[in-house]
């Protein structure tokens, strides 16, 4: 597993992830991620994410942004 730390300006991958979502009893983890973004999505995927949804095209152009991948990642498998 790694821990994804994001800014707009960095990312720092391939951290130990944390203990402290287990102590805390956190067992799942979510981002949005634009559709087109194949290199986030990769980077997300490498870490253990799966897709869980898509943004619909109509939903996103109402909010004026790129239409989105919901990603998640099951914290309890280790």
């Amino acid at each position: 597993r790694c821990m994804l730390v994001v800014s707009r300006d960095q990312m720092i991958l391939n951290q130990p992830l944390s203990p402290y979502f287990f102590l805390t009893g956190i067992t799942d983890l979510y981002t949005h991620v634009a559709i087109g973004n194949e290199s986030a999505i990769k980077l997300y995927e490498k870490c253990g994410f799966i897709q869980e949804s898509m943004e619909k095209s109509s939903e996103a152009r109402l909010m004026g942004r790129p239409p989105r991948l919901l990603l998640w990642l099951d914290l309890r498998q280790g």
